[in-house]
This record gives C-alpha cells, structure tokens and sequence, in this order.
C-alpha cells in the first residue's frame, strides 16, 4: 500500500492487493465548554482528524487522517508565492498517562496566489501507529510557525484485538473516488464532515480479515433518518429569543429507513479482502448508516455490524445564502408587519424587499456584518442541523460572541454579555449527551439584553 497526495491536498493511496468488482447499486481536553472550542478553532491552526483501525500483520494499527485547512493558516508573501508551515506533534498515552509513542511532524505548504491561500483547500497528511489492544488517549499538537498560535484535540482511542482468528474487519473509509492506473488503484477519501461537497454518489472502503477462499460475503446497507415530527403549529412570536426551535432530528432516534441495498460475493484468497462499494450520497440532513456483513463458511455464518452518523447540508459552505436563509433568521430582528411582507415571496423579491430593509437600518455594511454572522454560525455550530438554525448560532448572530463563557458536566453551558457594569447570562442545555445540540433554558435570556442587540441591528 502506498500513500501519496493529490495535488488538490486530498489523501490518496495505492492498493496493490486484489480488489473486488460487482458492487451494489470529537480535545483541548477534557473539560473545556462545547462553544468555547469551536470559537477557538476559527482563530487557532485547528485541523479535522479521522482515525481508522486496521490490522497489521498480527497487530493492531490506528491510522490518523489529519486535513489542515488553508484558513486556519497564517501564509506570507514571498517571491515563489505565499507560503506558510506549521508542526504537528502526536502523543499517545496509556490509561495511566504514561507516553506510549510520540511523533513529530514539519509541514510546508506553498499557494501559488492570495486567493488560493484562502480558498477552500487543505493540507492532509496521514500517520500510523502500532499499537497493543487497551485503551489510550491520543493527543495532536499544531503549531503554525508564522503566527505561534497553538492548537490541541485529545482522543480517546481503543483498537481491536485482531490476534485471534475470527473473522474481523477494519473501520470503514469514507471515498470520494477510485482512480485506476498502471501502478493499481489510487483512493481518494473524503472525511465525514465533507461529504456534503460531494455531487451524487460515496464510496466505502474496508477491510475484511481471517476470510478463506470460498467464504460467501453478503453486505447489507442501510440508510436511516430521524421520522419526522409531528408537532403543533405554533404562531412565531417576534423579537422573542429562540426558546422553541423544531430540531430537525437532533436527539432523536434514526430509526425511519428509506434506502436498503445488498450484495454478496465469494473470497477469492485467505485472510485478506479488501471491499470498496459506492452508493448513492444520503439525503441532507442528519442520516444512519448502518453495515452488516455477514460472512458464510460450511453453512455457518458470522456476522459484524457497523453503525456511523453522518450529518449532511443541504448547501456548499461557499455557495451565496439562500433568501430563505436570510428571511429565517432576520425575524428575529424584524417587527411583525416586516417579516409578514417577505413571506411567501420569490428568492428574487424577497432580496430587493430585504435590501430596503437595511437601507434604513444600517446600510450595506450592517447587511454584510448580518451575513457574514449567519456563515460563521454555520461554521460554528452545524451538527445535526445548520448551526445557523440552532438555538446557541441564531443567539450568536443576533448578540455575537460571548465575553465569558462558563459550562457544567458538559450537559449545560452558559453565555455571559456585559452591558455596562452588569453581566448577563444565556442559559443553553443539551438534548442529548451523544450530539452537540443545545437548546436555550425557557426564559434565561433576560429582556433587556435581547431588545438591546436587536436595536444594535435596528438603529
């Protein structure tokens, strides 16, 4: 296996063993607040990590998947273009902290123009560990070199214990596309929190181990999203803050099957399989996966099941904002007859009614400030739903961001805005101890304050 880069900054590698054809149709650790993390990752060197376990001869190995993107990037001007480097540093620990293995890495990155140094590109690296069978913690260090900010994620790592001699199989790889050429198959991965830039179809990469020529595998896929609710019409109440917010399935269970799919095929040699199969992109919203694989040898069957959540939205982080984007959270800072002028309007009317809007409440700029709020929540808190539908992104776009913030057992955590001499305090609560969803505390948002960032927007 042989790993390499794209020129795009996307991780590929090259497998040499025999592939199968008849497919079918998480930090600075601990304890810190949920928000306080994503804050920092817009201003520090912050990365996105993907980590698969494998087998490795008769040992277990943790892949690491690391992307670096541009943005988060301090670059300087120089003759060859605009260059920037940053150091990654891993450590990993056992249950008693003790240093089971550390490796350091320097990384260069060059764009050719001031364009591509903020574009969407990354820098991607890939890095393995053997490693026993227990359980460890996982730190990842970033340095950028230029700027000196740091960065730290921690996670806690179990591989599996593939010494036996059942049939296993590794974590699954997500795939953008397979490119054949004479030196084999090259992959392209695509991490989970991208798929939704991808255009129609994904693949899944996974190993397969301690099979035997002749064995019969079937894998079955199913696709799952949360039913939809049935909840009450209720009047929206203007200048109110987001106290009652339709979830659109966080927390709740993905049980409402809509795609099923199947295929089976027979080992064509001994203890290894690698499978790669594509299928059609889940719909947008939050989905389940749900993999089985079930190996049949002399009548007798095993069976290995995997389960994954996947969160997809319904738009590109750079594509323009929608109308209906806008209008959904500009009612929090419209009076009632404003908002009801909007409604049911074409995308076209509706922005030339929004533009006059704010060519009496603070021209352009404020426009563009309220904008740019609306993607930056997106980039902050989108989970299990745009973060800019969520309660915590649509506080964030009407008040900004909080000068304190403040969390208790990771279940409740709680904003802080000075006014004056006195702190004000937003209460937000988690759904569900499994997604980073929080809903606002009825009544924890004190009058004054909202009706004072609304006029900000307002004057």
């Amino acid at each position: 296996m042989r790993f390499c880069f794209s020129k795009y900054g996307v991780i590929s590698f090259v497998l040499y063993a025999t592939m199968l054809s008849g497919c079918s149709t998480g930090y600075d650790t601990a304890i810190e607040c949920y928000s306080t993390l994503q804050f920092r990752k817009h201003s520090l060197p912050s990365f996105t990590t993907y980590t698969m376990n494998v087998k490795s001869g008769n040992d277990s190995r943790i892949d690491v998947y690391l992307q670096m993107p541009y943005t988060n990037l301090r670059f300087e001007k120089t003759v060859e273009g605009y260059k920037s480097s940053f150091a990654v540093t891993f450590i990993i620990r056992n249950m008693d902290s003790e240093i089971i293995q550390t490796k350091e890495l320097e990384r260069k990155v060059i764009a050719k123009s001031y364009e591509e140094s903020i574009s969407p590109r990354f820098d991607a690296l890939l890095q393995s560990f053997i490693v026993q069978s227990s359980e460890y913690s996982m730190e990842i260090v970033s340095v950028d070199h230029l700027s000196q900010l740091r960065y730290k994620e921690v996670k806690q790592i179990k591989p599996k214990n593939y010494s036996d001699s059942k049939v296993s199989a590794s974590t699954v790889l997500l795939l953008d596309t397979v490119i054949a050429d004479e030196k084999g198959l090259s992959l392209r991965p695509v991490f989970p929190a991208l798929l939704s830039r991808l255009n129609d179809s994904f693949g899944i990469f996974q190993e397969l181990y301690n099979v035997h020529e002749g064995d019969t595998v079937t894998i079955v896929e199913s696709f799952s999203k949360p039913k939809a609710q049935k909840t009450e019409e209720n009047s929206f109440v203007y200048y109110i803050p987001p106290y009652r917010l339709i979830q659109n399935g966080c927390g709740e269970e993905i049980d409402s099957v809509y795609l099923e799919m199947d295929s089976t095929f027979l080992v064509t040699k001994n203890d290894l399989q690698q499978i790669i199969q594509f299928y059609p992109l889940p719909a947008s919203g939050y989905n389940k996966i749900d993999r089985k694989i079930i190996v049949t040898r002399n009548s007798i069957s095993d069976t290995i099941r995997f389960s994954n959540t996947y969160f997809l939205s319904s738009r590109s982080p750079q594509s323009p904002l929608t109308f209906e984007e806008i209008a959904g959270t500009m009612r929090y800072i419209m009076r009632e007859a404003e908002y009801d002028s909007i409604v049911g309007l074409d995308a076209e009317n509706g922005i030339k009614r929004i533009n006059r809007f704010w060519e009496t409440h603070g021209g352009a700029e404020r426009r563009t400030e309220f904008e740019r709020r609306i993607r930056e929540a997106n980039g902050l808190f989108t989970e299990c739903t745009n973060g800019a539908e969520t309660p915590m992104g649509i506080v964030f776009i009407i008040c900004g961001t909080p000068d304190f913030i403040e969390c208790r057992g990771g279940m409740t955590e709680t904003w802080f805005y000075n006014i004056g001499e006195r702190a004000f305090p937003i209460q937000f609560r988690r759904e569900n101890e499994n997604i980073a969803y929080y809903t606002l505390l009825p009544f924890s948002v004190n009058d004054s304050l909202w009706q004072y960032f609304i006029d900000r927007w307002r004057r």
